[in-house]
């Protein structure tokens, strides 16, 4: 199912996707200097953990990581879902079922408000992984090699292995990338990243005026 069938809006949606650390913000923040409406999919499901239903399901199935006062320690979940075992791809398989659905329902509602808009951009860490592909019309891959990857990572305060830690529980890189229709390098300069998203608007939009 296609973007247009399943929301039944037509701008021109571009999922973003890429390694923890690619440069997706900037890439991102380069569409919208083109003209681009951005749906933050990362801020959207870190408000979800806000919602009382959603902390009732999470205190249900992990009541060590709810405190007192209902709030979620998302660090303490983290380390539980992105445990190197078994057990953390089944818990983070539960966490990714809740939350999901909740927010690809975000989106569509979001879009719905959109309907003038020439381009969408859908910036969400986990696009393949929650089945918001069907919500798209092309894929942007951000490239960086792994240690300009790590290097930033680090700069963020995660530990040097945190990056092979969580994308063990995410799609290959090599198949987001191969499913994708654009690849923009992000190791280059921000003149040459800026220069290849507009290569990308102006291939979208041949033609049109």
């Amino acid at each position: 199912m296609n973007k247009q069938s399943e929301t039944g809006v037509f701008p021109v949606v571009i999922g973003i996707v890429g390694g923890i650390a690619a440069g997706k913000s900037f890439v991102t923040k380069e569409f919208i200097a083109q003209g681009a409406e951005h749906f933050d999919a990362d801020k959207e499901a870190k408000e979800l953990y806000n919602l009382p239903s959603v902390v009732s399901e999470i205190k249900k199935r992990w009541p060590t990581v709810v405190d007192s006062k209902n709030v979620v320690d998302k660090s303490r979940l983290a380390q539980i879902v992105f445990s190197p075992t078994e057990q953390g791809a089944r818990e983070l398989s539960k966490l990714n079922a809740l939350l999901h659905p909740i927010l690809n329902g975000a989106f569509i509602t979001w879009l719905k408000k959109r309907q003038d808009a020439r381009l969408v951009i859908l910036d969400a860490p986990l696009l393949l992984e929650a089945g918001m592909d069907s919500l798209i019309d092309y894929l942007v891959y951000v490239d960086a090699d792994f240690a300009v990857r790590q290097k930033r990572a680090v700069e963020r305060g995660w530990e040097p292995d945190e990056i092979i830690r969580r994308e063990s529980r995410q799609l290959p890189l090599c198949e987001k990338k191969e499913r994708a229709d654009f690849c923009v390098n992000s190791s280059s300069s921000s003149s040459q990243v800026r220069e290849q998203v507009a290569k990308i608007v102006a291939t979208l939009f041949q033609g049109s005026r």
